[in-house]
Parts: structure tokens; sequence; C-alpha cells
């Protein structure tokens, strides 16, 4: 009846990217996936949407390091 592929969780985060720029925002994951899935996965970008809300794609291969500024449930 309902499609949960299309629905995003946003996971609040901190990347530090491999150019030395330090991103606030949020990783946005489709509901049925984790986010170590996600990045484990074979797609090569994640979806992120800053604090400002500007959302962007960034290359996974770019990220440096990856910070959970909540606990995960």
């Amino acid at each position: 009846m309902f499609n949960n592929a299309d629905k995003k969780e946003a996971l609040p985060v901190q990347l530090a990217l491999s150019d030395g720029r330090n991103l606030q925002g949020s990783v946005l994951l489709p509901a049925s996936t984790s986010l170590s899935r996600m990045l484990n996965g074979e797609a090569g970008f994640l979806d992120f949407e800053a604090q400002s809300g500007v959302k962007s794609i960034i290359a996974k291969s770019a990220i440096v390091e990856l910070v959970l500024t909540t606990p995960v449930k």
C-alpha cells in the first residue's frame, strides 16, 4: 500500500572531507537502511543537507571522518 523506499531519515552528522572542509548537517538515508549499510554499499555518493538547508551529494571517497552528533537508537 505504502512504499517506504521514498521516505528519508535525517541523521545529524559532522563530516570532515579530504579537501579540509568540515560540514555540519544531516545525512539523508532511505528509511529502510542503516548508516553503516549505506556507507559500505556500492553507491559512491550520499545525500547531505547542510544546517543552512542546502542539499548536496557528497562523494563517499571524499569523506575522511563522519561523526554522528546524536546517539543512534
